[in-house]
């Protein structure tokens, strides 16, 4: 169950989020509702519980989460009945996409960020992914990049830019 908002707790935070989705997504909201309610009985579940600085994984969001979440934003494109409400859907498929992805970045450690972002490693420092992870996570990656530049979205992660991350996403994936 979600508490209220700091600036008034005597409100329901179920209610507050019904309201948002009910007049953001309109009738592609409900199965986004349902995936918010399977992340939180997840991360419950895992016990999670991280700070703001905490990597996905740490609040329970793996490539399961990221799956459940594409079939969730599939289903919520194929409600959505106007194109602002396609947009919408669109756009917020993004983290899904991201999600399922899944762990790429756990094959660089901040400190390898770091001095890429400083010049001092080239893309040859960086290991290519398996043919099995290629298979598994290139078609996502494929999908989000393009969605990410459409829709103004331009951060791998919060320390990392997708201009920054994308010649080692290359990397990666073999090419």
């Amino acid at each position: 169950m979600c508490a209220g908002p700091v600036w008034n707790p005597e409100l329901s935070g179920e209610a507050l989020m019904d309201e948002f989705l009910r007049l953001h997504y309109a009738e592609a909201a409900p199965p986004i509702r349902r995936f918010l309610d399977l992340l939180c009985d997840n991360a419950r579940a895992k016990g999670a519980d991280a700070a703001c600085f905490a990597y996905a994984r740490n609040y329970g969001i793996d490539e399961a989460m990221g799956r459940a979440a594409l079939e969730a934003m599939e289903e919520a494109a194929a409600l959505a009945e106007s194109d602002v409400i396609r947009a919408r859907v669109e756009k917020a498929s993004i983290w899904a996409l991201r999600a399922a992805i899944g762990d790429l970045p756990k094959r660089l450690s901040a400190g390898m960020r770091d001095q890429w972002r400083r010049g001092e490693l080239t893309l040859d420092d960086f290991p290519a992914m398996t043919p099995e992870e290629i298979a598994k996570k290139e078609p996502h990656l494929r999908k989000m990049l393009p969605l990410c530049k459409k829709h103004g979205v331009d951060r791998w992660s919060e320390g990392w830019s997708l201009e920054q991350a994308a010649p080692i996403l290359e990397k990666f994936l073999g090419h």
